[in-house]
């Protein structure tokens, strides 16, 4: 069993019998390892993404953000503002991915889930490169300041 107890801000510590007793200063890249370790075949966050739904639309109820101009399905759909919820915090996750952890097109679109053609790729470049997690994992156990 791990235990997880706040001791400062920044001082969260993890404890458990097969895991020892670490803080997150200290664990540095094992301690995300470790969590889907511990959690095993338990869900990685307690809650769903109906759930999730629910929480932003609430929370952003007052919010929109602005899509530019696009080609859907080779329909031309203008500019326009949509109400905040999930997918705009998809797009704050992108454009933080990109400006604060320097994820480069081909890793923003891996971690996203999007075609390689998307970042940039030929069709024959996107067939012949593999890309794994590994690639840019590093980058996201940079610490805020």
């Amino acid at each position: 069993m791990v235990r997880e107890q706040k001791l400062g801000e920044s001082d969260t510590v993890f404890s458990g019998a097969k895991y020892g007793r670490r803080s997150v200063k200290d664990a540095g890249r094992g301690l995300l390892l470790d969590y889907f370790i511990v959690r095993g075949p338990e869900l990685a966050f307690p809650f769903t993404r109906q759930t999730l739904h629910s929480y932003a639309s609430e929370a952003f109820a007052c919010l929109t953000y602005g899509i530019d101009p696009q080609l859907v399905h080779g329909a031309k759909v203008p500019a326009h503002e949509r109400n905040a919820g999930v997918h705009f915090l998809r797009h704050l996750r992108a454009s933080e991915l990109a400006s604060f952890y320097g994820f480069e097109p081909a890793h923003l679109a891996y971690y996203c889930g999007w075609d390689l053609r998307s970042a940039g790729l030929s069709k024959v470049m996107a067939r012949y490169i593999s890309l794994s997690w590994q690639s840019y994992f590093a980058r996201l156990l940079l610490e805020r300041a």
